[in-house]
């Protein structure tokens, strides 16, 4: 475990009340692709957790991740990339849907699921760990199955993975409400079900996104997605 020391601010310096990493992803990213700890608590009605050492990835992985939205603005560039930054808490996603409600009045929203707080199985009560994530806020690997989709993840590089789905919902509601982007596309997780199925988070339609599984040999053309995520396996520290 690495714990990242990132450029030290100034006490005058306007930003100096903000974990460095943000101050250092604002600049490379632009404000519109980053989701601060202070936004994501507003959000899901959580405390700064201040004097935290969290999850991050790397400066690395940071200035990549800034190259290759920049080369994404080229013209015919492929794929389509948009990376960013987003704080997440250790919510599950039964959590995350009892916070965020399903009203579609007060959007972001879940779509209703009566089963979800129900099931018998773990996944939807499993918590991530706590920190800053990068995703790949476009989806990938569509019409083909989860075991191609993790082969071509795998293609990538090592610092490549499919996204958590508890920390990629988080992501997704968080972009819908603080940057007025809607993901549309469901991703395709890691988590099994009880059944072999691997857990699936839906379209983000205006009633919400639902959240499910598939069995990994599913293939139909159009689902399902999967997002993209670096590694976040060092820490930084919250003021």
């Amino acid at each position: 475990m690495t714990v990242h020391k990132f450029p030290t601010l100034k006490p005058d310096d306007p930003a100096a009340g903000f974990p460095n990493i943000e101050v250092m992803a604002l600049n490379l990213l632009g404000e519109k692709n980053v989701i601060t700890v202070q936004q994501h608590c507003e959000l899901f009605k959580q405390k700064i957790p201040h004097c935290s050492l969290v999850v991050n990835p790397t400066i690395e992985h940071l200035q990549q991740a800034a190259l290759e939205n920049s080369q994404c603005g080229e013209v015919n560039y492929e794929p389509e990339i948009d990376w960013h930054l987003v704080y997440v808490s250790s919510l599950s996603i039964v959590e995350q849907y009892r916070i965020i409600g399903t009203d579609p009045e007060k959007r972001p929203c879940f779509k209703k699921d009566n089963d979800l707080e129900k099931s018998t199985d773990s996944w939807p009560f499993r918590k991530p760990e706590a920190g800053y994530y990068l995703i790949d806020a476009s989806c990938r690997f569509r019409s083909t199955n989860w075991q191609a989709q993790e082969d071509a993840i795998s293609a990538l590089g090592r610092d490549y993975v499919r996204a958590d789905e508890t920390v990629f919902l988080q992501a997704a509601m968080s972009i819908w409400k603080k940057k007025g982007k809607r993901i549309f596309h469901s991703h395709w997780g890691r988590s099994l079900n009880s059944e072999g199925h691997r857990v699936c988070i839906g379209e983000f339609y205006s009633e919400g996104p639902w959240v499910s599984a598939d069995e990994p040999v599913f293939s139909r053309a159009d689902s399902h997605w999967v997002y993209v995520a670096h590694t976040s396996n060092d820490r930084c520290f919250i003021p």
